[in-house]
């Protein structure tokens, strides 16, 4: 059999030879890794288009460390440092980006500065800035299930980069971006670069202008913590604890919060365990708010008292689940989307005695020592923005937070919390 012979030979009129494999480009794996390969050029003649061809070395992490550096996003300039006048810090981030197969998707480099150099009150004045709730997140996702629209998110690239400074901040040049002469100056900031305490504060800001120019306006977990209290001297039992947590998080990997397009009547449910705690004799309060068919809110949390009675333990849970309920309420309220808004919120409980003591307002000589925060609850129920209703303890869907279940009344209540398997 005739061996293949080289096109490009054949059509330049040179001597046939042999095809040859094509060479596979050898790249790093991890940063610094040092790569061999011969180095040619540049080529003192010409090809035949009249261009001169030599090899270069690019590093995959300064190429694309430096995508968000460029003057385009106009992060520093250059300056003498002043006199009094200090400079914080910088460093390289490197991160290999995977795909889901574990395939290298791409390199990442960020610059972070060293924040934790910088004085307050000279270069950093606030650095609060605001958070999402998961709640409100889970609220909006039971709305779109509900009335079948589609759901867009987004990403800001180089998000920190977009915040603009108050403040004048001077950082060293970074390693690898050095200026050619100019090596004795530094960067006076304009941009809120990764480490800085205000970043993120002044990245709320930009983003709060850019969204309100576009017309849009404001609206007005149980065993893990509780196995932190004895890392510092754990026993067996405690590591016991500890590995079923992990097969628990092992075993409910694949569930997830089923939003079906449910009603949007909001729905609370409150529970508490009768001085469960054998160290402080502390009751636990749990309350769960179901939307759209799932949960969208929910909370398990060792009450600050210690209650004499089973009836003051679920009083107390009630009014911490009154305070979820009536901001859940105002912000469905201010959507207008649900056309229950002026409904009050109902929240079963599964003692008669705490809600006949809720509504009730005449003295009571036993539960006189009650905290007066925890009557909070009595004025909501009168003004009608929440109302108590009862129902029996093997419904109770708050169960779990406050008590350890039997296996199936445990999975009874998962599904539903609309925790479905994916």
């Amino acid at each position: 059999m005739e061996k293949a012979k080289c096109y490009n030979c054949q059509k330049m009129g040179h001597f046939a030879r042999e095809c040859t494999e094509p060479k596979k480009a050898k790249r790093a794996t991890h940063p610094l890794e040092l790569v061999h390969s011969d180095i040619c050029g540049p080529m003192n003649v010409r090809a035949r288009h009249g261009a001169f061809y030599f090899l270069t070395f690019i590093d995959d992490y300064s190429r694309y460390g430096g995508d968000g550096l460029h003057a385009k996003n106009n992060v520093w300039e250059l300056v003498d440092l002043p006199a009094g006048r200090k400079t914080i810090g910088n460093k390289w981030v490197l991160k290999v980006k995977r795909k889901a197969d574990g395939s290298i998707d791409k390199f990442k480099a960020r610059l972070v500065a060293k924040g934790y150099t910088q004085r307050e009150g000279i270069d950093y004045e606030e650095t609060f800035s605001p958070v999402v709730r998961f709640a409100s997140v889970r609220l909006i996702l039971a709305i779109v299930a509900h009335l079948d629209l589609e759901l867009f998110q987004m990403d800001v690239k180089t998000a920190f980069l977009n915040g603009e400074l108050d403040e004048e901040i001077y950082m060293d040049q970074p390693e690898g971006f050095q200026e050619m002469g100019q090596k004795r100056k530094v960067c006076r900031l304009k941009r809120s670069v990764y480490g800085l305490k205000q970043s993120s504060r002044q990245w709320y800001y930009r983003f709060h202008r850019a969204i309100t120019s576009m017309g849009l306006r404001w609206l007005r977990r149980i065993t893990v913590c509780m196995s932190r209290e004895y890392q510092s001297n754990p026993g067996p039992d405690h590591w016991v604890a500890v590995k079923r947590i992990l097969r628990y998080l092992k075993g409910t990997s694949d569930l997830a919060l089923c939003y079906h397009g449910g009603s949007l009547r909001l729905v609370g449910y409150s529970d508490a365990d009768g001085s469960a705690d054998r160290d402080e004799r502390k009751s636990t309060s749990g309350y769960a708010f179901l939307l759209g068919g799932a949960a969208i809110t929910w909370c398990s949390k060792k009450q600050p008292c210690i209650s004499l009675s089973t009836m003051e333990a679920e009083y107390v849970a009630c009014t911490s689940a009154v305070q979820e309920a009536i901001w859940l309420r105002r912000f469905l309220k201010s959507l207008r989307i649900s056309a229950h808004i002026n409904d009050a919120v109902v929240i079963y409980c599964d003692n008669t005695t705490t809600i006949a003591y809720a509504k009730d307002p005449k003295y009571h000589g036993r539960t006189k020592h009650i905290d007066t925060r925890y009557h909070f609850i009595r004025d909501s129920v009168a003004q009608g923005e929440v109302v108590l209703r009862h129902i029996p303890t093997n419904d109770m869907i708050a169960d779990p937070f406050t008590k350890p279940l039997r296996r199936d009344a445990f999975h009874r209540h998962v599904s539903s919390m609309g925790l479905r398997r994916i």
